[in-house]
């Protein structure tokens, strides 16, 4: 009994370091687990604020410019944004996965949409605004005729129109306040030239549909606040004031028909006026680069994140795997010195019977 003494003792030693082996393992598939938390949490996406903030700002401007033409349409008797015209983009609170940014491009691309529907509506406006003006020159020019009494009693001004001062936040920052009042001036130089006209048409009739003009030049630039004009209005505008000379020789009637040419041709300068330099495209264009740098990082940190998983995985299977085959070998070997050992001593108790034990 005493020789297989070291034997029992290595099979019992055998069962614990079977057991250990076993630990060792989950301790070290519990310690790789902590590490990977430390490494996603190095690795992960963080939110951008500056991405957060620049799409609050897009948003915001989005929403004054509808404020700014809803009201200017209001106050003019225009017609009323359509509200398909959406500028409400439901902003996240934060962007922090590659799905949220995703829903950030959508806003985006929401964004630009209704700035663009924005635009053509209030275009729509203006052209239809020129159309009109255009429609009564064109009008008076076929009932113009020359005036038969003296211009003494004439004023020497011609009226002025009350403007509503110009919507600077519509517009870019870039936009100075000299090129503003420049703009101005040559718009009202049109008023000028159009009040001129009031007061060389004597029928009642003329002389309303060219206030209903020069009204609507005022619309114009109460939204704008400048527009720029050919250079020949500019220039017949101081031809045209009226004298109080009454020897001086009277000025040729003013051809309306040319107005309304120039006012035609000016079409693309106005439209350009109104579609150019809106402050919520310098937003959109600010917003743009951000999200795409978000996009790449969150990619990159997503990808970075699931190669640390699919390692972390991989180590563990092959961890346990090693863990529990060498604790069921060091089993196996185990049971099969402790089956010897039970062999050993049947064997042993069976050589202790005397040999004459049967003849008894």
């Amino acid at each position: 009994m005493s020789r297989y003494r070291w034997a029992r003792s290595f099979v019992r030693q055998a069962r614990w370091f079977a057991m250990l082996i076993v630990i060792v393992g989950l301790i070290f598939v519990g310690i790789h687990s902590w590490n990977l938390r430390n490494q996603i949490s190095d690795k992960a996406y963080r939110p951008n604020v500056e991405l957060t903030e620049s799409l609050q700002d897009m948003s915001d401007t989005l929403q004054k410019s509808k404020d700014i033409i809803s009201s200017f349409q209001k106050s003019s008797g225009g017609e009323l944004i359509p509200p398909s015209i959406d500028t409400d983009l439901g902003l996240l609170p934060s962007y922090d996965s590659v799905a949220n940014l995703a829903i950030a491009a959508d806003q985006l691309a929401t964004a630009k949409s209704s700035t663009n529907a924005l635009k053509a509506f209030l275009l729509a406006s203006v052209q239809q605004n020129l159309d009109d003006i255009v429609t009564q020159l064109r009008a008076h020019a076929a009932t113009l005729t020359p005036p038969a009494t003296a211009m003494s009693n004439l004023p020497t001004t011609p009226p002025q129109v009350t403007m509503t001062p110009g919507v600077r936040g519509l517009f870019a920052d870039d936009v100075t306040t000299d090129e503003a009042e420049q703009r101005k001036s040559q718009l009202q130089q049109v008023q000028d030239l159009l009040g001129v006209l009031v007061q060389r048409t004597e029928k009642p009739e003329n002389q309303a549909k060219l206030q209903s003009s020069v009204s609507e030049i005022g619309r114009l630039e109460g939204l704008l606040a400048y527009l720029t004009v050919p250079a020949e209005l500019a220039a017949t505008t101081a031809n045209l004031q009226p004298v109080t000379n009454t020897n001086a020789p009277q000025q040729a009637v003013v051809a309306a028909s040319k107005i309304a040419d120039s006012l035609e041709a000016s079409e693309g300068i106005i439209q350009d006026a109104i579609t150019s330099k809106w402050l919520i495209d310098e937003k959109i264009s600010d917003v743009e680069p951000i999200i795409i740098q978000e996009q790449q990082a969150a990619e990159e940190a997503t990808s970075e994140t699931n190669r640390l998983y699919t390692e972390f995985y991989e180590n563990t299977f092959i961890t346990l795997l090693i863990t529990i085959i060498v604790a069921y070998l060091v089993q196996i070997l185990a049971d099969i010195l402790q089956a010897h050992i039970d062999n050993a001593d049947n064997s042993f108790q069976q050589n202790q019977y005397p040999p004459d034990v049967g003849q008894q």
